[in-house]
């Protein structure tokens, strides 16, 4: 499964930071995204850690968006609430690609507790 994110989230260019949905399943979802040299979060050729975020978030509307679309209905907006005991140990470089891993932990309506992991 590799489906392109364009129409499951509602950030458009130049501010999207996640390509594709690799993988997806009711309460995990990974996302791929190849950092471009025009990429609007890039500083010194590394992709900035509020890009990273970004991604994060843009991630987990892949995955909530494809719910809702394969269920015919509209993808909602959403936005990230916190974010806490996040390490970043190295930042992407130009023509890196990076896999995010999204674990949903706690669903209570629209809202959703998740644990996230780059690859």
């Amino acid at each position: 499964m590799k489906i392109n994110t364009t129409d499951l989230i509602p950030q458009k260019p130049p501010f999207v930071m996640v390509d594709y949905l690799v993988n997806f399943s009711e309460d995990e979802y990974k996302t791929e995204f190849t950092i471009q040299s025009d990429n609007i979060l890039l500083f010194d050729n590394e992709f900035s850690a509020g890009g990273l975020i970004e991604n994060i978030a843009q991630s987990a509307a892949a995955g909530s968006g494809y719910h809702f679309t394969s269920q015919n209905q509209a993808v909602p907006l959403g936005y990230i609430g916190a974010v806490k005991n996040t390490i970043i140990h190295s930042l992407p470089q130009i023509g890196d690609t990076i896999q995010t891993e999204i674990k949903s932990k706690i669903k209570l309506e629209m809202h959703q507790l998740s644990k996230e992991k780059y690859f």
